[in-house]
């Protein structure tokens, strides 16, 4: 999806992920990040983790349901594809 600097962009569903990752699918460094909120609240279960293009991360069994995001901070509009498994 085409999102502009840091804005954090999501399918809105709440699932026990299991791993969330971003990636940048163009030419070039683009700065892309990963988290996952707890459900319906705005409180990250972990701190984002960002890298150059791909980052992933992968978490253990939660209490909770999340939602998995993703963003990226480098200037102009971006598309950042998300893959959240659960």
């Amino acid at each position: 999806m085409l999102i502009s600097n840091g804005t954090w962009c999501g399918d809105g569903t709440d699932h026990f992920y299991t791993s969330n990752s971003a990636t940048y699918p163009g030419t070039g460094d683009v700065w892309v990040c990963e988290r996952l909120l707890i459900a319906n609240t705005s409180t990250q279960r972990e701190s984002p983790v960002c890298a150059y293009n791909y980052v992933s991360q992968t978490f253990g069994s939660y209490v909770w349901q999340t939602e998995a995001e993703v963003t990226h901070y480098t200037g102009v509009n971006h598309t950042v594809n998300g893959l959240g498994v659960y």
